[in-house]
């Protein structure tokens, strides 16, 4: 089978629940400012910083190319995976079933000790990334 030259893009689709969310929180602490009650508008805004703090740490685009798989995070900072490096990709997390996490593949390889911590070889798993394993790893992984 011929490996295509172009590199394809997916991005990550799982950001709306959080933007949703801080929609809520802001929405909410408004609210509660109005209201006059500082006790629950410090609580939402706390909730509001932590979604966007959540949202600034996750990937926003993987690049998928024969050599290469690249995680590009909101702040701008690029992971990039060599396809022959990976040992394995495994899914994990799930969004109803015993919640625990966003759903993602994780990405095995080895890589040196020293980077960010959010910067863990985690792929959002969306349709679209699923189709483009598929396409540019051409072994099994996890479904």
């Amino acid at each position: 089978m011929e490996k295509t030259k172009n590199k394809e893009r997916a991005f990550n689709k799982n950001l709306w629940l959080a933007l949703f969310l801080f929609a809520v929180f802001v929405l909410f602490s408004f609210a509660c400012a109005v209201e006059r009650e500082w006790g629950l508008f410090v609580g939402f805004s706390l909730f509001a910083v932590f979604v966007v703090f959540y949202i600034l740490i996750q990937p926003i685009v993987i690049t998928f190319s024969e050599d290469s798989i690249e995680i590009i995070y909101t702040v701008g900072v690029k992971e990039t995976i060599p396809t022959r490096q990976i040992r394995k990709i495994y899914k994990d997390g799930d969004w109803f079933v015993g919640h625990n996490g966003w759903p993602v593949y994780v990405v095995v390889y080895p890589c040196s000790s020293k980077k960010l911590f959010f910067v863990n070889g985690e792929i959002p798993r969306t349709r679209r990334t699923k189709q483009l394993l598929k396409q540019y790893y051409q072994e099994d992984f996890e479904e």
